[in-house]
């Protein structure tokens, strides 16, 4: 077992139509690859859910139908997540959630995945357990831990802050 500070490690998020795993599509994603030093490399891409994005939905992440028309579809991409996490650690706020909207979207085509037995941190749950903040969102933790605000619930925005 290897040091964690000379471990790479991924910070991934995703942002969805909604939060019903089995309905809900995928509408943006975005990963850091990065080392204690530093960023080593980045990915993000919006996706086309080939559904209409709620307006509840909307108002969150401020993604339209319009933004994603056209965009590559799930499938597209998802090869590519693969092959960018590697064997790297995974980081994220609630990445369990991540994790299983990338796993069922495999499924639904047939692809290959491979994170759910993948080595994770998250956030969220380290928030809880160690934070002192009353509120563990990651907007309220950016304000906590006097963060630099990116433009909360953008996918890259949020990976930023929550590395």
């Amino acid at each position: 077992m290897g040091l964690i500070n000379k471990d790479i490690f991924v910070c991934l998020d995703c942002e969805t139509t909604g939060l019903e795993i089995d309905k809900d599509r995928i509408i943006e994603i975005a990963i850091v690859r990065f080392d204690f030093d530093q960023a080593l490399d980045s990915f993000e891409t919006l996706i086309d859910p080939q559904m209409a994005i709620p307006e509840v939905s909307i108002a969150i992440h401020h993604i339209n139908d319009l933004m994603v028309k056209g965009k590559p579809k799930i499938q597209e991409i998802l090869p590519k997540v693969f092959e960018f996490v590697g064997r790297s650690i995974i980081v994220g706020h609630g990445i369990t959630n991540d994790i299983a909207f990338l796993c069922a979207a495999a499924k639904q085509y047939n692809i290959p995945c491979k994170l759910a037995s993948h080595p994770y941190l998250d956030t969220l749950r380290l928030a809880r357990l160690y934070g002192e903040s009353p509120i563990n969102s990651l907007e309220k933790l950016r304000q906590h831990f006097n963060i630099a605000e990116e433009g909360a619930h953008r996918a890259m925005n949020d990976v930023i802050v929550n590395i």
